[in-house]
C-alpha cells in the first residue's frame, strides 16, 4: 500500500518527483519500492501535474529504512536521483525520502507548495520578498529587506544562545552569517540548542548548525561555518567585512579576547550571555571612535570577572534570551541606535527587564580610559 511521502521535482519540465511505496509481495513479505513520477508545471493551476509513474528502485536489503538502490538506466536519465540517498521511517505509517536537493533544483511538496534548496536553489540572486511580508508591515522594517540582505554578521558560539539567534537572523534575511564554534554536539545540549538533533551528537557544532540553517533560510543567505576557536591568529580574516560580531560563547577568557580584538579592529560587538534565569545583552559600537570614551568596553563592564554560564538552564530561558539578542541585532542593523552602550538584563524568574547605561573604567587595560549607572 502507499504511505505518506515527500515529493520532489523542479520547475524544469519532465523532472521527476519521487514516491515511496510499501508493496505486499505474493509470499506475504513487504517490498519498499521507489517510484519516479515525471511532472510538468501547470501554469494555470500553479502546481506540478503528473504525467506517468514507473518503479525505478528499491530499498537495499528490503528494509523499511536504508540506502536506496536505483536502476542504472534511470540514474542516467535522471542524474539528480543520485542525490537521493536514504529512505527513513518516521513512524509506523510515515515514510520519507531523505533528499539533499541539487543547487539547480526547486522542490515541491505533494500539496504543490514549493520547497527551496537553501543553497541558492532558484538559481537566482534575488530576495524572495514574499517571505518577508509580515515584517514589512512594521514601520521600521518596511522596505528594508535589501538592507538586511547586504548585512554580514559573525556569531561566536552556536549553542543555546547563538544557535537560535543565528536561525532568527537567517530567516529574517540577514545576507551572510559566519558561524564559529570549536565544540561538538553533546547529548545534554539538545534540550535547548534547537539547531541540533540526536544524530548530530559527537559532530562539530558549527557544521551541524550551518546544515540546519541551510534548510530554513532564503536562498540568498550565505552561511559559512568555521570549526574552531576565534583568537588573535584568525580574527582579522574571519571578521573582515562584518557589520557586527555576536559573542555567544561560554568561555570567559574568550569573551575578553574577542572584545579586545573587536576594539582593535573597530568591529561592533554584541555580547550575549544567559546564566540561570538571567540574560545579559550589551551592545558595543567599537566602529564609533567616540564610543569607548563614553561607554567603555566589555572588560569595563565585567571588570574581567567571568559570567558563569555553566549553570542550570531550560530551553525556554535560552530561547527567550536568544530571541531578545536577535531582536536587538536586527533593530541595530536597521539603524536603531537607542541600545548602543546599554546593558539589557532580562530576569525570567520574576519577568523583569532592566536597562543600564554603560560607562568607561579609566583603569581598564584594554584601552586605559564600566561601571554602571541606571538608565
Amino acid at each position: 500500500m502507499a504511505v505518506d511521502f515527500e515529493e520532489f521535482s523542479t520547475e524544469k519540465l519532465n523532472i521527476p518527483s519521487l514516491t515511496a511505496k510499501r508493496v505486499k509481495q505474493a509470499d506475504g513479505s513487504v517490498r519498499v519500492m521507489i517510484a519516479v513520477t515525471p511532472v510538468k508545471w501547470d501554469k494555470e493551476l500553479k502546481r506540478p501535474r503528473v504525467i506517468s509513474s514507473k518503479n525505478v528502485g528499491v530499498v537495499a536489503d528490503n528494509k523499511e529504512f536504508g540506502p536506496i538502490v536505483f536502476r542504472e538506466e534511470f540514474l542516467q536519465q535522471y542524474p539528480q536521483l543520485r542525490a537521493v540517498t536514504v529512505l527513513r521511517k518516521e513512524s509506523h505509517q510515515y515514510v520519507y525520502l531523505k533528499t539533499p536537493l541539487q543547487p539547480e533544483t526547486v522542490g515541491y511538496h505533494k500539496s504543490g507548495r514549493k520547497r527551496y534548496n537553501p543553497q541558492a536553489a532558484t538559481g537566482k540572486n534575488e530576495i524572495e520578498l514574499e517571505r518577508y511580508v509580515r515584517p514589512d508591515m512594521l514601520p521600521r522594517y518596511q522596505g528594508q529587506q535589501k538592507k538586511l540582505a547586504a548585512c554580514k554578521v559573525g556569531l561566536i558560539g552556536v549553542g543555546g544562545m547563538g544557535g537560535l539567534c543565528a536561525l532568527l537572523l537567517g530567516t529574517a534575511g540577514v545576507g551572510e552569517l559566519r558561524l564559529a564554534d570549536g565544540d561538538e554536539v553533546a547529548l545534554h545540549n539538545l534540550h535547548r540548542q534547537l539547531l541540533f538533533v540526536n544524530a548530530d551528537v559527537g559532530q562539530p557544532k558549527a557544521t551541524c548548525a550551518a546544515n540546519e540553517l541551510a534548510r530554513h533560510v532564503d536562498p540568498i543567505v550565505q552561511v559559512k561555518p568555521l570549526v574552531g576557536m576565534i583568537g588573535p591568529d584568525n580574527f582579522a580574516s574571519w571578521a573582515q567585512g562584518l557589520d557586527l560580531v555576536i559573542d555567544a560563547s561560554d568561555n570567559a577568557l574568550s569573551r575578553l579576547t574577542v572584545s579586545r580584538l573587536c576594539l582593535e579592529q573597530g568591529v561592533p560587538l554584541l555580547s550575549a550571555a544567559v546564566s540561570g534565569y538571567q540574560a545579559l545583552i550589551a551592545l558595543f559600537d567599537y566602529a564609533d571612535p567616540d564610543f569607548v570614551s563614553s561607554y567603555g568596553c566589555y572588560r569595563c563592564l565585567t571588570g574581567g570577572i567571568a559570567v558563569d554560564t555553566k549553570v542550570g538552564i531550560t530551553g525556554p530561558i535560552a530561547a527567550c534570551a536568544s530571541s531578545l539578542a536577535a531582536h536587538v541585532v536586527l533593530e541595530w542593523l536597521l539603524g536603531q541606535k537607542e541600545l548602543v552602550g546599554t546593558l539589557l538584563s532580562l530576569n525570567l524568574a520574576d519577568f523583569r527587564l532592566t536597562k543600564l547605561r554603560l560607562s568607561p573604567d579609566p583603569s581598564c587595560p584594554d584601552h586605559k580610559s564600566g561601571s554602571l549607572s541606571g538608565a
